[in-house]
């Protein structure tokens, strides 16, 4: 990690040693702020190119709920009640929630999705999670070939 080089003055107000305004300060989000930037990150794809992320997407999803007879939260089949990704125990959510996969490219699905597909579906959706690290992500994105997505910067 790079740091800027301290003031000589001491009351600068803006460097590590004077006060906590710098930019390599981790930030925490809320869900709303999330939503937000995943909005912001649909319109900078552009419609074709998220048509394009939710076909692939409901492709995996089939192919990782059909290969585990996954049908919801509650008849969860033969879906892995815990998956290890370095470090960190990802726990299968065993009832309807109303969580959201922390992968940017399933935010940017799910805001650009309709909202009745938002309230009926994704309650139902296989979703990992880590309570220690407060992140959550789908089946399809811990299994994800060729590596599962990096939570060093969640």
């Amino acid at each position: 990690m790079v740091y800027s080089v301290p003031c000589f003055s001491g009351t600068c107000g803006l460097c590590v040693n004077c006060g906590s305004n710098y930019m390599n300060r981790e930030k925490e989000y809320t869900d709303e702020e999330w939503l937000r930037r995943s909005s912001d990150l649909s319109k900078f794809l552009g419609k074709t190119r998220v048509e394009r992320l939710t076909m692939d997407y409901n492709r995996e999803l089939n192919h990782w709920c059909k290969k585990r007879g996954y049908n919801n939260p509650v008849d969860s089949g033969f879906a892995e009640d815990h998956i290890i990704v370095g470090n960190s125990k990802f726990s299968l959510i065993k009832n309807k929630h109303d969580i959201i996969c922390s992968d940017s490219h399933c935010r940017v699905i799910y805001v650009s999705s309709h909202e009745r597909i938002n309230v009926t579906m994704y309650p139902t959706f296989p979703i990992y999670t880590n309570k220690e690290r407060g992140i959550s992500f789908c089946g399809p994105c811990l299994v994800r070939v060729p590596e599962p997505p990096s939570i060093s910067k969640y």
